[in-house]
């Protein structure tokens, strides 16, 4: 029962509680905790490192191109853990995944992305991992040092995030009563954004010259005088109906939203940012995966840093196991598919439906804990003292005030309402 409860994802309290209405016998916290620690816990780590492993070796002695992103326990600002995690581009494996603490930056939830970052990617090194490329989202602090200690690894930014907040700039400006002109056309101009990054194929002239041509586009200029030598002086769409129907409208050369739209196309920040989308890479997959951590370790739960690592391994074995599952299909053999609303679009989408999980490892992981168990001499420990790399070894709680006696505290204690 304590191995079932923790290798589901699910929390002793939740589960005690159930088998109290139905007037079950339950383990108790105290031998379910005792359990975790000796058996659980260590069988997981075990499982995680030999897949680990298995995975590594298959890269030995080849380049890879790997996509990083972090993710958090609770709102960036407040965060007490950081797992920060790097895939290999084309396959979509697991190749390294580390977990910060609060404690390892100075109680710094901002600096954890950052630590998470430089421990995942000297990990691969360690392990002989040759490093070709490597795709994160667009943190400055992160760039500022691939550009300065790996000058040999070509970085490129996340394509989804570059649009996401290309977008979220745009939405701002479109908000504007002068530019209400242009709300239409944003999403079409994210879509723009996709388009470019995709046909650059690593050049970063033709990246800006598609870019910049838009500003004809939407004035329903589709060929222009003056061009550059990267690119035509032309959209590359096919030609447009004499009278389109369109729910759009084209803007006025000069008017208050085409001279908006200029400033964001032509922001200087972002023109000098765009040889970072070159590549067409994105941190999609990764997505998928902190998916299945918060099935393990949910938001809304706290956890101590041995449990939280227990259950980041437990969403990687997962991960792996599952990630090459097939779509699915109906008795008639047709794929599935669901739908899907999206609020910020406000339209309906299909998503493919994949086949059911097997969790085939977990009758393995099973018999490894209860044969651990069934050697086992002695009482199980009541005590479990910090092993190496836990953060209470730095600092016992993140509290910046240590703690005071409880009858010290409800001597303070003063209540309005008394």
């Amino acid at each position: 029962m304590s191995a079932a409860i923790l290798l589901s994802g699910n929390n002793y309290q939740k589960i005690a509680l159930l088998h109290k209405f139905l007037n079950l016998g339950m383990i108790s916290s105290t031998s379910h905790l005792r359990v975790q620690r000796t058996f659980t816990v260590p069988v997981i780590d075990f499982f995680k490192q030999t897949v680990m492993t298995d995975t590594l070796n298959k890269y030995k002695g080849k380049e890879l191109v790997i996509a990083g992103d972090a993710r958090n326990d609770s709102p960036g600002h407040s965060a007490m853990y950081c797992t920060y995690t790097f895939i290999e581009y084309e396959t979509k494996d697991i190749v390294s995944s580390v977990i910060i603490d609060k404690r390892m930056t100075n109680l710094k939830s901002i600096n954890m992305e950052m630590k998470g970052m430089l421990r995942a990617m000297q990990s691969l090194l360690d392990n002989g991992v040759a490093i070709k490329e490597v795709c994160t989202d667009a943190h400055a602090q992160i760039a500022s040092m691939l550009k300065k200690d790996y000058p040999q690894l070509k970085h490129s930014f996340d394509t989804w995030h570059g649009a996401k907040n290309f977008g979220k700039k745009l939405s701002a400006v479109a908000a504007e009563a002068r530019n209400k002109d242009l709300r239409p056309w944003v999403q079409d101009l994210v879509n723009h954004f996709w388009y470019c990054s995709r046909k650059s194929q690593g050049s970063e002239m033709a990246l800006i010259s598609r870019w910049r041509g838009v500003l004809h586009h939407v004035t329903d200029v589709h060929e222009w005088v003056i061009g550059d030598s990267a690119g035509s002086a032309q959209c590359e769409h096919e030609p447009l109906p004499a009278t389109p129907d369109m729910e759009t409208k084209w803007l006025e050369p000069g008017s208050d939203a085409h001279c908006s739209l200029a400033k964001v196309i032509l922001d200087t920040r972002l023109l000098h940012n765009l040889k970072y989308y070159v590549n067409f890479r994105h941190t999609g997959e990764l997505e998928n995966f902190h998916e299945h951590i918060l099935m393990y370790a949910a938001k809304r739960y706290s956890y101590s840093y041995p449990m939280y690592k227990a259950r980041n391994q437990l969403a990687i074995i997962d991960y792996q196991h599952h990630k090459e599952r097939n779509h699915a299909t109906d008795k008639k053999g047709q794929p599935m598919y669901a739908r899907k609303y999206s609020k910020r679009n406000k339209n309906w989408s299909v998503v493919p439906v994949k086949e059911k999980k097997t969790y085939s490892y977990i009758p393995d992981m099973m018999k490894e804990i209860l044969q651990r168990l069934s050697v086992y001499e002695g009482p199980l420990p009541t005590r479990f003292p910090p092993e190496e790399g836990d953060p209470r070894l730095i600092k016992r709680t993140i509290a910046e005030v240590s703690p005071i006696p409880t009858k010290e505290l409800v001597a303070r204690k003063k209540s309005r309402f008394q």
